[in-house]
């Protein structure tokens, strides 16, 4: 039996880099955060250093792929004196410059001052370093709005096509919100409601996010994550994407979320490639909240701790 604490859901832990207090969910803060007039972003910058963990849950303390996807909203009125004197100058970013000064930053940070000493670098430490970099490239408010990074790690995940985190941050309020995901876990299911389709298995594709997170410790867990719906979908047998979703996010919240980020959200979504030939596949996806606003989460806390 778990520990019997009350229905309230307790004070999350302060994140390793910022306070907790300004923490919100995805959509809050979308919903909380202006539209900036204008972006820049660099997709996918990519480098190898030893960061977060491998498939497997140990440190990578050797180099792993990384990318990196930054995107920074500005408040410049369309640009204003860059798109009129057809420049480039303070009111827009050089990505260039930008590019170049992230992975000088990142390289840095592990390859200790002579360049021959690996040092292992958190997740949190990571997204510090960039929104550290892009501060410094870009003048706070007015003009620098939201900074968005997206770290992914490729050959982190055993079964799918990347892990890792992101962080969302409005430069004014400095309310933030920060995110671990696992995409695209590819495993054969019995699953269909067809008699064919309880013949033989057919492939899944899910993808699990929890968020906002208040640890930067749980951002190195994307193993455990990618485990509990592993071992999920092998146990299971059903004939509709529904029933799978609800138990993979019952498990979730029982074996990760709360022993490890509570107070988190959840959102699953399981793509079955092979059902409708003419498309891609389809898509069924499931959010979840907190036992304070969601029937389905307050029982499975019922659950955990009983």
């Amino acid at each position: 039996m778990t520990d019997k604490t009350s229905m309230s859901t307790p004070s999350p832990r302060r994140a390793s880099f910022t306070s907790s207090e300004f923490v919100l969910s995805r959509r809050q803060w979308i919903v909380e955060t202006p539209l900036p007039s204008s972006s820049v972003a660099v997709h996918n910058l990519s480098f190898s250093a030893p960061i977060a963990h491998d498939a497997w849950g140990r440190k990578a303390v050797k180099p792993q792929p990384v990318l990196v996807s930054v995107k920074i909203g500005l408040n410049n009125k369309g640009f204003g004196s860059a798109a009129s004197s057809d420049t480039v100058d303070s009111s827009t970013v050089h990505y260039g410059i930008l590019s170049k000064n992230l992975l000088a930053a990142i390289e840095h940070e592990w390859q200790g001052p002579r360049g021959d000493e690996l040092t292992w670098l958190p997740m949190s430490r990571l997204l510090q370093v960039i929104y550290t970099t892009v501060g410094a490239i870009v003048p706070h408010p007015p003009t620098l709005q939201t900074v968005e990074i997206t770290v992914s790690l490729p050959k982190a995940s055993l079964l799918g096509s990347s892990c890792g985190a992101w962080h969302c941050t409005a430069a004014l309020s400095k309310k933030f919100t920060l995110g671990l995901f696992v995409r695209d876990i590819k495993l054969p299911c019995l699953i269909g409601v067809n008699p064919n389709e309880r013949l033989r298995k057919q492939s899944l594709l899910t993808t699990v996010e929890v968020e906002p997170v208040f640890d930067g410790e749980v951002l190195e867990k994307a193993d455990a994550l990618e485990t509990v719906v592993v071992q999920t979908i092998e146990a299971a047998k059903p004939e509709t994407l529904e029933t799978l979703l609800g138990l993979i996010a019952r498990n979730i919240f029982i074996r990760f979320i709360f022993p490890f980020s509570r107070g988190s959200r959840l959102r699953i979504a399981i793509a079955k490639p092979s059902a409708v030939p003419s498309a891609d596949a389809p898509v069924v996806e499931v959010h979840h909240g907190t036992p304070e606003d969601d029937e389905f989460v307050k029982k499975c806390w019922s659950d955990y701790q009983f």
